[in-house]
């Protein structure tokens, strides 16, 4: 479980119910299945915080918990996970992530 301190609340999040984070300049926006939470935290400094196994970080904005990936398409080089959310994956990264997806 992580804590997580916004302006106005605190919240306890368990990390398998992360579906994923994404960048957005000095905050990071948290994306669990029912809410999103804007964290003022950069990507990096959220992803040390993070012990599960299951995050991959797909691109510079994005850190995606697998768990939650239903489709990958080799064309678009995207994600769509279990909420239908899109989101791309760098080429730099692709060769890792299937190799993370597959030790998973």
């Amino acid at each position: 479980m992580i804590k997580i301190r916004t302006q106005t609340k605190t919240y306890f999040v368990k990390e398998e119910n992360i579906l994923y984070c994404k960048a957005n300049g000095r905050y990071t926006i948290i994306k669990l299945s029912d809410i999103e939470i804007t964290y003022a935290k950069n990507l990096l400094e959220v992803e040390s915080k993070l012990s599960n196994k299951n995050f991959f970080r797909i691109h510079n904005s994005h850190t995606v918990n697998v768990e939650f990936i239903k489709e990958y398409s080799h064309r678009t080089f995207e994600v769509i996970l279990t909420d239908n959310t899109k989101l791309k994956i760098s080429k730099r990264k692709l060769s890792n992530f299937n190799k993370f997806i597959t030790k998973n």
